[in-house]
């Protein structure tokens, strides 16, 4: 929301929901009309083009048509690049740690527990998959991956992976059906550093903001609500548990 209405704010935001929400909201009054506006126009944009060619993913449609407008108006509207300085277009060293055996048992417990999250997070993006597509996954063949590049990444200075539910949902969402998609993903993401690290710094926050709004809204799954409410006390009251602290707890 800060990005969608560009939000300046004299303090530091909170990670936190709730400590997130009052500082955007007593700072509401100091959004750019200019970046909303066009945030509503990709909005739109996503929305109307999915209703009526849904075989082409709006997304990508919004992402690129969002930025060159921005782009060929010079409009002044926060980018990639001025938020994070650009995006590096070359592949990273890899470089090999130096054995420490003293700290086997310091970090075996963080360890455990990193793996044991990125399992959890992983396998419920995997049924997030089956129940969106149709389709069942392999567990062991989900986890091995998963183990093998978190392996290999910290030798090129990346941080531990898991499947990610939004990205999961966005590729279904876009007619996805099989992991080709993944691997699809990725060799884009290789091309984009590759190639279009300098272009891709100019997307703008704004458009960005307003895919993960649709991206967010269809993760919910809000037409299943009603028919969940319809069980049982135990099932209704595990859900609104769920829902609650998934939104407002610290997970960290």
């Amino acid at each position: 929301m800060k990005d969608f209405f560009r939000i300046r704010t004299d303090v530091a935001i909170p990670g936190e929901f709730i400590g997130r929400v009052e500082v955007l909201a007593r700072h509401a009054d100091a959004f750019s009309p200019l970046t909303t506006g066009v945030g509503i126009g990709v909005l739109a944009l996503i929305l109307t083009w999915n209703r009526l060619v849904p075989r082409v993913p709006g997304y990508v449609v919004a992402l690129f048509a969002g930025t060159l407008y921005v782009t060929l108006t010079g409009w002044p509207l926060e980018t990639i690049g001025a938020r994070f300085g650009g995006i590096p277009s070359s592949l990273p060293p890899i470089h090999l740690p130096r054995f420490r055996p003293d700290l086997i048992l310091t970090l075996l417990s963080p360890t455990l527990t990193i793996a044991m999250l990125g399992a959890i997070e992983s396998l419920l993006s995997a049924v997030v998959a089956d129940r969106m597509s149709g389709t069942r996954h392999d567990s062991n063949v989900e986890l091995f991956a998963q183990g093998v590049a978190n392996i290999v990444s910290p030798l090129v200075g990346g941080l531990p992976a898991t499947g990610a539910i939004a990205r999961t949902a966005t590729n279904v969402r876009s007619g996805a059906r099989t992991p080709v998609a993944g691997m699809i993903h990725a060799l884009t993401l290789l091309v984009v550093l590759l190639v279009g690290a300098r272009l891709a710094s100019l997307v703008p926050m704004t458009v960005l903001a307003a895919i993960l709004l649709v991206v967010a809204y269809n993760m919910g799954e809000w037409r299943e609500i009603p028919e969940l409410w319809c069980q049982g006390w135990t099932d209704r009251l595990v859900w609104l548990v769920t829902f609650v602290l998934t939104v407002v707890a610290d997970l960290r």
